[in-house]
């Protein structure tokens, strides 16, 4: 069953928002828990108390105290795997929601016409992503070794340094005893990876700002970009979030 979460401090606007998405999640045959809040702290107070795993979140970004941005970023802090919508009344904000890696933008006065499709399009995200789990045999500091699973959305980049190959998530870096990068990338590439350097493969959703030098994830990390990849890395960012943000 999916997790929905739904915020926007108008009540009546809400209430509107939340019968649209039962029907079209009716419509589809989903079932489906879906819980609204009128501010981003209680849902971000709901999410803490009851360790909910939201697999869609739609934010309205005008809300008093703690605006949708501000929430969306708190909420990644707690979760960077779930989908996210934003509907908002206010278009031109849809160019400051890449930083919190949003998978779609809905004009409030476009509800009617982008809300099926958007919605449809990140119910199909999600599932897929609930269901591609990926395996990987690890190795700690005494050379034990485990094996993890963990969803493609918590990766953020994987690095080859002196023949050890690095995983790094968001709050974590693992050792793979994997010893093959070629392979590696060859598997991640058509993944929604890109290559920025020879040794490193970036999560493209990830990705804040490319400048000439380097590329800076979301969490502030810095990686080394190769020349000849800058003109790929930025094609592919602009592809990804045309694909992911629909603005009018």
């Amino acid at each position: 069953m999916l997790q929905i979460a739904v915020c926007d401090d108008d009540k009546i606007f809400l209430k509107t928002l939340v019968e649209a998405i039962g029907k079209i999640l009716f419509e589809l045959n989903l079932p489906s828990n879906i819980q609204s809040f009128t501010c981003g702290s209680e849902l971000i107070k709901n999410i803490k108390k009851n360790d909910i795993q939201y697999d869609i979140i739609l934010l309205d970004i005008d809300m008093p105290k703690l605006n949708g941005k501000e929430t969306a970023k708190q909420l990644r802090e707690l979760n960077s795997s779930f989908k996210l919508i934003f509907i908002s009344s206010m278009k031109g904000e849809v160019y400051n929601t890449f930083q919190y890696c949003a998978d779609a933008f809905v004009p409030k006065d476009m509800l009617n016409q982008l809300l099926k499709p958007e919605l449809t399009r990140v119910l199909n995200e999600a599932t897929a992503a609930k269901i591609e789990l990926h395996i990987f045999e690890i190795e700690n500091e005494f050379k034990k070794k485990s094996v993890i699973k963990l969803p493609l959305t918590d990766i953020m980049y994987f690095e080859s340094i002196n023949r050890t190959i690095y995983m790094h998530t968001k709050n974590k870096c693992y050792t793979l005893t994997q010893k093959h990068f070629q392979s590696l990338k060859e598997k991640f590439l058509e993944k929604n990876f890109v290559e920025i350097h020879r040794t490193c493969i970036v999560n493209i959703r990830y990705i804040y700002s490319i400048n000439e030098i380097d590329v800076t994830l979301d969490n502030n990390s810095r990686l080394p970009l190769s020349r000849r990849q800058r003109k790929n890395v930025i094609s592919m960012l602009t592809e990804f979030v045309n694909k992911e943000v629909m603005y009018e």
